[in-house]
């Protein structure tokens, strides 16, 4: 029987006195790519920012590797080895590529570094190591926001709508890449989304999720578009 990576057992969360999460129950396993889907507003962000410790959940407690993580801090998180990439892609402009890279390693306190085996997933990166960062297009900086989240090799990515406003060609680029990092790289991947093309592409699992609360979790076999529609 495997063991969940990753276990939500009866989460209750949200901002100040607001509750946004009801309930929520959900196991994440090893190399699994589970996509949370639903309409804005319906929590995604706000579950995404609970299993990284942004936000401490009401109720409820988070298992990481069966060990209880509800208590720690977001950056005990990512040293664990849980990376929560946000879709504002925020890097400070005056960086380089590369530079970005280096910040990032002393920032997550990382050793050693697998910079290289990162940009081989990323070759227009590699082209771009040393331009500066505000000169980057914005689909070539949620590459490397996801880049820079991969540092150290963590065991789970946590991506909120990672590729919301990008053209339809950089799309396709970041989907096949995801791909290729989940099956060379056997890592976790939970992604927050509302694109049904995007789901039906990576998609393991499917939870839907609607009004805080987990209205069902569909395997990719039962996956249909129609199920989908029902939730943007």
């Amino acid at each position: 029987m495997i063991t969940p990576i990753l276990d939500l057992r009866h989460i209750f969360a949200g901002y100040g006195d607001l509750m946004v999460l009801f309930d929520i129950n959900i196991s994440v396993y090893p190399h699994q790519t589970l996509i949370l889907f639903g309409r804005n507003g319906a929590g995604k962000t706000t579950l995404l920012k609970t299993i990284a410790g942004y936000i401490q959940p009401k109720q409820g407690e988070i298992l990481w590797n069966g060990k209880n993580i509800t208590k720690l801090k977001p950056f005990e998180r990512s040293r664990l080895g849980i990376r929560y990439i946000n879709q504002e892609k925020k890097i400070f402009d005056s960086l380089t590529v590369r530079d970005a890279f280096i910040l990032a390693k002393y920032s997550y306190k990382i050793t050693s570094d697998n910079i290289e085996e990162i940009l081989s997933y990323f070759p227009r990166l590699r082209q771009l190591s040393n331009s500066k960062i505000k000169y980057l297009s914005g689909g070539e900086r949620q590459m490397l926001n996801i880049a820079l989240g991969m540092l150290g090799n963590p065991q789970l990515l946590l991506l909120d709508e990672p590729m919301e406003g990008l053209s339809p060609t950089v799309v396709n680029t970041l989907i096949s890449t995801l791909k290729e990092i989940k099956e060379n790289k056997k890592t976790t991947i939970l992604i927050a989304e509302q694109s049904i093309h995007i789901v039906q592409e990576l998609a393991d699992k499917v939870a839907l999720i609607a009004s805080g609360k987990i209205i069902d979790i569909i395997s990719r076999e039962k996956l249909t578009k129609e199920v989908l529609t029902k939730f943007i």
